[in-house]
Order: structure tokens, then sequence, then C-alpha cells
């Protein structure tokens, strides 16, 4: 999508937009249940910028510069999440966590990654 905008958009305006991935879901963010999101910006003082305005106790923004990388990696987070809901449900039952808590769980686990997500 970022590379189709690209492509759409005026050059002036590449470093004024941002990807946003979840997980997150409307009503768990809107019940203030605690949620992590990325947003990806090819300009760093974009990103942070837009982190400042969404940022507040239960919605946590992590900032890259790596837009595709964003996009398909949310994709990818899908599938893995739904695997690891499917293998783990018995303690996502028991637990009163939201129904993002894998897909967050998996996006703090990319800090230990070489090249992971900057805050």
């Amino acid at each position: 999508m970022s590379q189709i905008l690209a492509e759409l958009l005026p050059p002036e305006l590449d470093a004024r937009w941002c990807v946003l991935s979840g997980p997150s879901f409307a009503k768990e963010v809107a019940r203030r249940l605690p949620t992590a999101v990325t947003i990806a910006s090819a300009d760093p003082a974009t990103g942070a910028k837009i982190q400042g305005l969404l940022s507040c106790p239960f919605f946590r923004c992590y900032t890259n510069n790596d837009l595709v990388g964003v996009e398909v990696g949310g994709a990818v987070k899908n599938v893995i999440a739904i695997a690891a809901v499917r293998r783990t449900a018995w303690v996502w039952a028991i637990t009163p966590m939201p129904r993002s808590s894998p897909g967050a769980w998996l996006k703090c686990r990319a800090w230990e990654l070489p090249g992971g997500p900057t805050r």
C-alpha cells in the first residue's frame, strides 16, 4: 500500500504520511485495554510526531522507518497470531487479557531481533 501511495502522491508529501499496523481491535482500544501498534514513516521526525500524538498509557506506539516491512510484518503477524492463539488458547481463555495480546506479545518480541523496531 505504501508503494502505491508513494507513486500516487506528490514527492513533497513522502515525509508527511505514516503507516499504522496493529495488533489492535477498535472495541478493545475504546475500552482502554492495553494495545501496542507500530507507526512507520520514511521520515523519523514524522513518525515521532505521530507517536507522540497517539500514545497514551493504554495505547503504546512504536516507530519504524521500514514502511513495506511494517505492512508485510502486519500481515504475517496475523497468521502467526492465529497459530499462537490456537496453540495456547487455554492461556488466553483463563486470563483477562485483550484479544490483541498474542499479536502484541509478538510485536514486543521483535525488540529482541536484530534490526527490530525502534522506540
